[in-house]
């Protein structure tokens, strides 16, 4: 029940970590709705003309369509939404990993039915289990396999290795499944790189879905649902949409943040929620970048460094990974060592740069393990003159040990199958960002080539 800012400069240690019942906003769901609605004869007639302008005579009235069908987001409250399977789909930072984790914790404590939380509609006895579907074993991410997870069997045994599971008997969670006692909130179906892939993991939630009594819950991109529209659609699964923020949202999750800490007095805090929403709101542009809890994050803490905002997209990243590698190199006892120790900050994102675009060519492009990654850096220090061949491997080598311990930009994310430890970026944006810098570094020739 906490929610961690990983690596980001922070307004005080309050802020480092954070109950995630007392900041987490309540996101804006919308349900695809099909209707018919009648056609007005005026649009009819401007239809046909443009249709056949040299045709004679009027058409008959008889022959006119009354009515079409037409697709419509309607708003839908968490609550009613969850009485059926769901898949929720959002932008990149629209909060839905925070959105199944909260469900997470409010399920394990038994509050779902409180009126702030789903209420009364809400399912009284389900046991929530977390499913990162973007962390399931390679065998069943490769493109050339055909393997699916057998989820009745599959579950209890890989939920029990991972916390908070691990050391709790896997039968416990057998017999909860077979009772159809369980909410399955699998996450990130979109970071499932490759898409048969994806397709087949879609598919075999879909029948697990259609033949199980617990109900499920999935999250992506919208791009990660592209080929699995059917399996995943109505009736099977009711497909939900985060909305963006609005302005008045932007206002509520300052003043969330802002009330954590401990230093200032709750009329403190609203204040200094009011003046930075007033500027965000005075810059049109930057309150359009505003629109997920992740931009909106990064604006109030670079707004609490710098004490002003950038208005576009490229310049808020890049001064975000600035304040991600400073501010953590002041806040921790691990240092860097040997060449990278005096590196400034955009010396570092050169080195980061091939790196992302490393995990980004993978097939499974969510994280790399170590001997993928080390022969990359080696190359960029050498490009940056901080290494000479014959040292550059020793030297990337001491750079991902020391970001095991650091966890800045780019975290260690424990080890893999094979006992190799793995590495990849806290968001897909960063990876995606860091990656167009390295393409736009490239030469003209070199340029075209990685992006056709």
């Amino acid at each position: 029940n906490r929610l961690g800012f990983v690596g980001l400069g922070i307004i005080s240690s309050d802020l480092s970590e954070l109950p995630l019942d007392d900041v987490f906003v309540r996101l804006t769901l919308t349900v695809e709705k099909i209707v018919r609605e009648p056609i007005p004869q005026e649009e009819w007639e401007q239809t046909e003309r443009s249709r056949n302008p040299f045709r004679r005579g009027e058409k008959k009235e008889d022959d006119r369509p009354r009515e079409r069908t037409i697709t419509v987001q309607e708003n839908i409250t968490l609550g009613d939404a969850l009485t059926q399977h769901a898949l929720i789909v959002g932008e990149p930072g629209a909060g839905k990993s925070t959105l199944l984790r909260w469900l997470a914790v409010t399920f394990a404590g038994r509050r779902q039915r409180e009126a702030d939380r789903l209420g009364p509609q809400a399912d009284i006895d389900r046991l929530p289990l977390l499913v990162e579907l973007g962390r399931l074993p390679e065998a069943y991410l490769q493109a050339d396999s055909r393997e699916t997870p057998n989820w009745k069997t599959f579950l209890p045994a890989h939920l029990t290795k991972q916390p908070p599971f691990d050391g709790i008997p896997a039968a416990l969670l057998e017999q909860a499944l077979a009772q159809g006692r369980c909410l399955l909130l699998c996450d990130g179906l979109d970071e499932i790189a490759d898409l048969a892939a994806r397709r087949r993991i879609a598919d075999s939630l879909a029948d697990y879905a259609r033949s199980s009594a617990n109900r499920l819950v999935l999250s992506s991109r919208p791009a990660g649902v592209s080929g699995s529209e059917t399996s995943l659609g109505v009736p099977r699964f009711q497909r939900l949409t985060i909305q963006r923020f609005a302005p008045e949202d932007v206002r509520r999750f300052f003043g969330f943040i802002y009330a954590q800490d401990s230093e200032l007095t709750p009329d403190e805090a609203s204040e200094e929620a009011d003046r930075l929403y007033a500027v965000v709101e005075s810059q049109p542009k930057t309150l359009e970048l505003a629109t997920t809890p992740l931009l909106a994050t990064l604006l109030l803490l670079l707004w609490n460094r710098d004490g002003y905002l950038p208005e576009r997209r490229v310049e808020l990243y890049e001064r975000c990974c600035q304040m991600l590698i400073e501010s953590w190199e002041a806040q921790h006892d691990v240092a860097y060592t040997g060449v990278l120790a005096e590196i400034g900050w955009e010396r570092h994102l050169r080195l980061l740069a091939p790196l992302a675009y490393a995990i980004h060519n993978t097939g499974q492009r969510t994280d790399a393990p170590a001997s993928e990654l080390i022969p990359v850096l080696a190359q960029a220090m050498q490009v940056e003159g901080l290494a000479s061949p014959a040292s550059a491997t020793l030297e990337a080598e001491k750079f991902l040990r020391t970001l095991s311990l650091r966890s800045g930009l780019l975290q260690f994310l424990g080890v893999g199958e094979n006992g190799e430890g793995r590495y990849g970026f806290p968001h897909l944006t960063f990876q995606e960002y860091l990656s167009a810098r390295h393409i736009a570094a490239q030469p003209d020739p070199d340029y075209i080539d990685l992006v056709m």
